[in-house]
């Protein structure tokens, strides 16, 4: 999740497109991979910027390296990106626009099991998330102990991990019900969704450390 040091979610526009302002974005063409968090993010941070995400022209492309080759050639004005492949973005000369460091809720991120699995391995799901738990306690301790791990496992490119920055990891919780709400209504105002589907149904604390 972001925070206010470290944001999650960048909407960047290319060097040469001539986009600087959140005011710019009116009209505008904004690369997303539709359907996916991508696109609720989109919503939400225009939303919150006083736009309507109606104004704009959403562009699907749904792979994240796409994206990003289309916005540094500059045949995408615009695009919304996640960390660390936005900051690879903004070092290549990518312009920050909007980014949720002060709207983090809609950019968290989640851990889903199947029913069926977490009620027969209810052991199996506390020690999993107690060892999750115990991860992100030793990361946010020390950062830099495990920031070449970034690397090896591929998820920080090689030329960006010498000033790339750790981000603080959350403590383990679940969404709020009105979090949960939110994107319900936005999957079925989208015609992603046709049903209801209960929080309580789908939302469990019971196996936080």
């Amino acid at each position: 999740m972001a925070t206010a040091e470290n944001p999650h979610f960048f909407l960047l526009a290319s060097g040469s497109g001539g986009i600087r302002q959140v005011k710019d974005l009116k009209g505008a063409e904004i690369g997303i991979s539709k359907g996916t968090i991508i696109e609720y993010v989109a919503d939400r941070l225009l939303s919150a910027h006083g736009l309507d995400p109606a104004g704009v022209t959403y562009v699907s492309v749904p792979k994240i390296s796409d994206r990003m080759s289309l916005l540094a050639a500059g045949q995408l004005k615009t695009a919304v990106m996640p960390d660390p492949l936005a900051a690879l973005a903004i070092q290549q000369g990518a312009k920050i626009i909007l980014h949720d460091a002060a709207y983090p809720k809609p950019g968290a991120s989640v851990l889903s099991f199947r029913k069926g699995y977490v009620d027969r391995n209810p052991r199996l799901m506390k020690a999993f998330l107690a060892a999750v738990e115990e991860a992100v306690n030793r990361i946010n301790r020390s950062p830099s102990t495990y920031k070449n791990l970034l690397t090896e496992k591929k998820i920080v490119p090689p030329t960006l991990i010498s000033s790339y920055r750790m981000p603080k990891f959350p403590r383990a919780s679940v969404p709020a019900e009105s979090e949960w709400k939110d994107v319900l209504n936005w999957a079925k105002t989208k015609g992603f969704l046709n049903v209801d589907l209960a929080y309580k149904d789908s939302v469990n604390s019971l196996f936080l450390p």
